[in-house]
């Protein structure tokens, strides 16, 4: 008598029932069928014992469905450590912006790992990440934030970047920053934005007190 192949739906029921190994949760990891994938993610991190984070990085760099990508993300949020840090970062620079975005709020969350990478996002190439990295940094309560910003409005080439920082260095800075804001206003002087925001700016740190 010939084998019968279980069909996708069929892997699934049975998975249902029982535990899977490592490497049956991760065939189905990459299945066609979205069902699948679901249950591998949370098959996955039930075992604790298995090094899956390679596995779920593969994954999410070629998964398309947005639900399946938050369930992987979040995963790795309660995963937790340097090591998902590491692994997520690199997707800021996602075309995908739901991935994108799902990997800034699970970023978010995890400040204290997070921190360690700031400077280097700072510094990165893409302006859009270092806008990222700015509203990344809102939640980080790190003593260095206003520092880090004010680096940003002292030495950052583009004006989007600038902003973005500035607005949050209202909430963080301090009076002694005053003449970092105001530099703004000879970094940027053809834009009346500029002016605006930088006059909102010293009104709230008082630098005119």
């Amino acid at each position: 008598m010939s084998l019968i192949k279980k069909t996708s739906q069929q892997q699934s029921a049975v998975a249902e029932e029982a535990p899977l190994s490592f490497r049956e949760y991760e065939q189905l990891l990459f299945s066609e069928m979205v069902d699948d994938r679901r249950l591998a993610v949370r098959g996955l991190a039930e075992l604790h014992d298995v090094e899956w984070l390679p596995t779920m990085i593969a994954a999410l760099k070629s998964e398309k469905d947005a639900g399946v990508q938050e369930l992987i993300v979040q995963t790795l949020r309660v995963r937790g450590g340097d090591a998902v840090v590491d692994a997520l970062v690199p997707f800021l620079s996602s075309d995908d912006a739901h991935l994108r975005n799902a990997v800034i709020d699970v970023l978010q969350q995890m400040p204290s790992e997070t921190e360690t990478h700031m400077e280097g996002l700072l510094a990165d190439d893409d302006a859009d990440v270092r806008i990222f990295a700015i509203n990344i940094m809102a939640s980080l309560q790190s003593a260095s934030v206003p520092h880090w910003l004010e680096t940003v409005i002292s030495h950052d080439q583009n004006l989007n970047v600038c902003m973005t920082a500035l607005d949050l260095l209202a909430e963080t800075g301090e009076k002694n920053m005053c003449a970092s804001v105001e530099g703004l206003l000879t970094r940027f002087p053809d834009e009346p934005y500029v002016a605006f925001s930088v006059d909102r700016v010293k009104k709230r740190l008082g630098c005119d007190v």
